[in-house]
């Protein structure tokens, strides 16, 4: 018994607090809307350019440190304003694809926009093939999961991305970028269809933030409980030209707007618009939240924290629930991982054992069901006294 930790009655939150099994550290920058081509983007995206390579450095807002180099520049579409061939080689001039071939210092995952196929927008579709194996792809920086979405998530789309994820487990985080996004600007271009068939397909996954072009404005919200972000675009000087910079670590995720200026054709600096920041996960642990009323519950093996149970991915985690005195244990509750606590979707599974393993592949929640037992005393009890009561009454006869 000495293996197992004793867990407290009641419902368990989940806190960061167990150190990884693997460290994370990923920053990306996100931009859009190059329009090369556009007579009042043109002379402002070399300027671009040289704010992606001059930002490594910089200090964040807020105290967040500083800006490191990161893995790549992620481009959610309209990188030409017609389509044409001549936009298209200027964009992979000036981008490149790996960091070494162009004029931009990092790599670079580019998606298409509406303007990318005007014109029959073949230039594009083609270019983006050849570089990346499809209009719709993924990668992994340590176990961060990235998706390129294309355009917008048509059903074909959707069911790329159901293929993609269902390898990725549902702890890691991802995040999904595509050119149309679901502000107003955006939303009329979507079917109410394909934004159901999107939501359904991302439930149960760590979508830590969705990212979209299009609107060329600076922007962050919510769309049905989802962090969205736009990074804005070189070409609204009225509005100010910025970029997203994006840093994933163990605890948390900081996406920061940077708006910077030019003059003369050069970058003159600039000021961060705004920043987000909120907790994740660490890679490799996941936690146990258990509803447990009138009871105790046993684990095995016992968490370094009781209070809040984390383990390693993989772990076997053993249950046994303890009722408390004049209670009986009835059932486990088991949530499906996918749904966790979810009331109005029922448990995947319900286990009338008091002894139960589940296996910590992602987050999970369990809840133990006591009842009420006999408040009576044992019948051998009450048999013994019914004895006693008539060796007293012959007694006394």
């Amino acid at each position: 018994m000495s293996s197992r930790a004793w867990v407290v009655a009641g419902s368990l939150g989940v806190l960061i607090a167990v150190p990884p099994a693997l460290a994370r550290d990923v920053t990306l920058f996100v931009t859009a809307d190059q329009h090369y081509g556009d007579a009042l983007a043109d002379p402002l995206n070399p300027v671009l350019i040289e704010a992606l390579n001059g930002l490594p450095g910089w200090t964040y807002p807020d105290a967040y440190g500083t800006v490191d180099v990161p893995r790549g520049v992620v481009v959610a579409g309209d990188m030409t304003d017609e389509g044409l061939q001549v936009q298209w080689d200027e964009f992979v001039a000036n981008y490149g694809l790996t960091g070494s071939d162009g004029v931009l210092n990092y790599p670079v995952y580019e998606g298409r926009g509406n303007h990318d196929r005007r014109n029959g927008g073949l230039p594009v579709k083609n270019g983006i093939i050849s570089r990346h194996g499809s209009l719709t792809y993924s990668w992994d920086w340590d176990d961060v999961h990235i998706v390129c979405l294309d355009e917008i998530v048509t059903a074909s789309v959707c069911a790329y991305l159901a293929s993609d994820l269902a390898a990725v487990e549902p702890y890691r985080p991802v995040i999904l970028y595509h050119h149309y996004g679901f502000d107003p600007i955006s939303i009329g271009d979507w079917t109410d269809e394909e934004l159901d068939a999107y939501e359904d397909t991302i439930r149960g996954h760590n979508i830590v933030g969705i990212f979209h072009g299009h609107n060329h404005l600076s922007s962050q919200y919510t769309w049905r409980g989802y962090d969205v972000y736009s990074p804005g675009a070189p070409a609204l000087p009225i509005l100010g030209q910025s970029f997203t910079v994006v840093r994933l670590t163990n605890d948390e995720m900081l996406v920061a707007e940077y708006e910077w200026t030019a003059s003369g054709g050069a970058w003159t600096g600039g000021s961060w618009a705004w920043s987000h920041a909120k907790p994740l996960n660490p890679p490799g642990i996941v936690s146990l939240s258990l509803d447990v009323l009138n009871a105790t519950v046993e684990l095995d093996p016992p968490p370094a924290d009781p209070e809040n149970p984390k383990y390693p991915v993989g772990t076997e985690v053993t249950l046994e629930a303890v009722p408390n005195t004049f209670m009986k244990f009835d059932h486990w509750l088991i949530y499906d991982p996918n749904y966790p606590g979810d009331a109005n979707v029922p448990p995947a599974v319900i286990e009338p054992n008091k002894v139960i393993t589940i296996l910590m592949d992602n987050d999970r929640h369990v809840s133990a069901v006591c009842k009420c037992g006999s408040t009576s005393p044992p019948m051998p009890l009450m048999i013994l006294g019914a004895l006693a009561i008539l060796v007293l009454l012959r007694r006394n006869a």
